[in-house]
Protein backbone atom coordinates (compact mmCIF):
# COMPACT_ATOMS: atom_id res chain seq x y z
CA UNK A 1 0.00 0.00 0.00
CA UNK A 2 1.01 3.67 -0.68
CA UNK A 3 0.40 6.85 1.02
CA UNK A 4 -2.52 7.86 -1.09
CA UNK A 5 -4.74 4.59 -0.53
CA UNK A 6 -7.98 4.82 0.04
CA UNK A 7 -8.36 8.56 -1.47
CA UNK A 8 -11.14 8.87 -3.53
CA UNK A 9 -11.79 12.01 -5.91
CA UNK A 10 -14.39 13.85 -3.87
CA UNK A 11 -13.78 12.71 -0.70
CA UNK A 12 -13.97 15.05 2.01
CA UNK A 13 -11.41 16.28 4.10
CA UNK A 14 -11.41 16.64 7.78
CA UNK A 15 -8.89 18.23 10.32
CA UNK A 16 -6.69 15.90 12.19
CA UNK A 17 -7.57 15.65 15.78
CA UNK A 18 -4.15 16.21 16.99
CA UNK A 19 -2.23 18.35 14.06
CA UNK A 20 -5.08 20.50 12.75
CA UNK A 21 -4.12 19.35 9.25
CA UNK A 22 -6.48 18.82 6.68
CA UNK A 23 -6.35 15.20 5.71
CA UNK A 24 -8.60 12.46 3.77
CA UNK A 25 -9.53 8.96 5.40
CA UNK A 26 -7.23 6.30 4.13
CA UNK A 27 -6.79 2.89 4.37
CA UNK A 28 -3.54 3.88 6.63
CA UNK A 29 -5.80 5.72 9.40
CA UNK A 30 -8.53 5.01 11.80
CA UNK A 31 -10.61 7.72 13.91
CA UNK A 32 -9.75 11.32 13.42
CA UNK A 33 -6.22 11.26 12.67
CA UNK A 34 -3.87 12.02 10.06
CA UNK A 35 -1.71 9.08 8.79
CA UNK A 36 1.18 10.33 10.76
CA UNK A 37 -0.67 11.40 14.07
CA UNK A 38 -2.57 8.28 13.92
CA UNK A 39 0.86 5.98 14.20
CA UNK A 40 2.09 8.26 16.89
CA UNK A 41 -0.78 7.62 19.02
CA UNK A 42 -0.09 3.49 17.86
CA UNK A 43 3.29 4.05 19.04
CA UNK A 44 1.93 5.51 22.49
CA UNK A 45 -0.29 3.01 22.85
CA UNK A 46 2.50 0.51 22.73
CA UNK A 47 4.79 2.22 25.30
CA UNK A 48 1.83 2.47 27.49
CA UNK A 49 0.76 -1.64 27.05
CA UNK A 50 3.89 -3.02 26.99
CA UNK A 51 5.76 -0.70 30.01
CA UNK A 52 8.64 0.55 27.29
CA UNK A 53 11.86 1.08 29.46
CA UNK A 54 15.40 1.87 28.58
CA UNK A 55 16.50 2.01 24.67
CA UNK A 56 13.20 0.88 23.84
CA UNK A 57 11.51 3.40 25.65
CA UNK A 58 14.05 5.89 23.50
CA UNK A 59 13.59 4.33 19.99
CA UNK A 60 9.79 4.44 20.22
CA UNK A 61 9.86 8.06 21.68
CA UNK A 62 12.20 8.50 18.83
CA UNK A 63 9.81 7.37 16.40
CA UNK A 64 7.00 9.41 17.76
CA UNK A 65 9.26 12.67 17.59
CA UNK A 66 10.08 11.67 13.83
CA UNK A 67 5.84 11.00 12.76
CA UNK A 68 5.18 14.65 14.75
CA UNK A 69 8.39 16.19 12.86
CA UNK A 70 6.66 14.94 9.49
CA UNK A 71 3.14 15.68 10.24
CA UNK A 72 3.99 19.38 11.04
CA UNK A 73 6.08 19.58 7.46
CA UNK A 74 2.74 18.49 5.60
CA UNK A 75 1.03 21.66 6.99
CA UNK A 76 0.13 20.10 10.96
CA UNK A 77 0.98 22.13 14.24
CA UNK A 78 2.09 20.49 17.21
CA UNK A 79 3.02 22.76 20.34
CA UNK A 80 7.29 22.51 20.39
CA UNK A 81 7.69 20.71 17.13
CA UNK A 82 8.91 22.29 13.94
CA UNK A 83 9.55 21.00 10.77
Amino acid sequence: MNAHDGFRRGAPTFACSNCGRLTRKTNNTAGSCCPECDEAAMVENGISDCDLQGEDLERAEAKIAELHKRAVAKGGVIAGVSA
